[in-house]
């Protein structure tokens, strides 16, 4: 289940869940072992005059790269409260295995589709938001679910890029007014990357370190993946073969869950 509300406009309700994802680097990488991220797309689809439901109407994709969450068991994600303010920027600022800073702000991107023409193609009106001011709450664990409720105060992402560094009295300050977007939904821990050291059987090691590391005993897949490094220059990951694997895992189906809510 997932219910927005985005500058007090209050969505469909839709099927869609928020995902918690980790990812486990190798003990030699020269940042923080365990990267916790969360992702939610909230996904309204065009009612048809058939019964079935077709095309998207309006997306809204959130997401944060880093939480700044350590564990030693993934249960412990229920439960808790992270209050993102200044303190806990300045406290949980987190870089990736080749020292690039990860982003620790709230990205959101709203996408509103046209009907589709008669020859099927269509067009799409995308925002975007950031902010550095949110609370994230997880409720009580029902097996792999967990309640999770977020409020945030966006601004707009031509503000957000500012040039000028925050005065003291602007750092200080914590979600001003009213929070301009509200997320009521089901939380899962979804799947996740272990980066490996050389080894004849990545996957046995693969699982042996998510059971050491976080206690996650039972997947729903899993699969090995070449090993990539960053290209400054393109942004982009390029495989090494040479380079020992990553362990993708999920813990359940993509399926099955994303079902359309329907209107009230």
């Amino acid at each position: 289940m997932s219910w927005v509300q985005l500058f007090g406009d209050t969505w469909r309700t839709t099927g869609d869940v928020v995902e918690f994802k980790l990812t486990l680097w190798r003990d030699d990488s020269l940042c923080p072992r365990q990267v916790w991220s969360l992702e939610l797309s909230h996904l309204m689809l065009r009612l048809a005059k058939g019964p079935t439901l077709s095309h998207a109407e309006r997306m809204l994709d959130v997401e944060v790269q880093t939480l700044g969450f350590s564990m030693r068991d993934w249960r412990e994600i229920a439960g808790r409260e992270l209050r993102a303010d200044a303190a806990w920027h300045e406290k949980h600022g987190c870089c990736h295995e080749y020292g690039r800073l990860l982003e620790t702000s709230l990205g959101v991107r709203e996408m509103d589709f046209t009907a589709p023409a008669p020859d099927g193609t269509d067009s799409v009106a995308i925002r975007n938001w950031w902010a550095v001011d949110f609370v994230l709450r997880t409720g009580a664990l029902d097996g792999l679910e967990f309640p999770v409720e977020l409020d945030a105060w966006l601004v707009p992402e031509e503000e957000f890029w500012r040039r000028e560094p925050e005065s003291a009295e602007e750092l200080a300050r914590f979600g001003s007014g009213e929070p301009n977007l509200r997320v009521m939904a089901t939380g899962i821990f979804a799947e996740g990357w272990v980066y490996l050291p050389a080894c004849a059987d990545p996957e046995s090691l693969g699982r042996r370190i998510l059971r050491e590391e976080v206690g996650l005993e039972k997947l729903h897949s899993a699969e090995i993946q070449p090993g990539k490094r960053h290209d400054t220059k393109t942004n982009a990951y390029v495989e090494e073969p040479k380079w020992p694997a990553i362990f993708h895992f999920r813990t359940e189906s993509r399926q099955g869950r994303r079902t359309q809510a329907q209107p009230q």
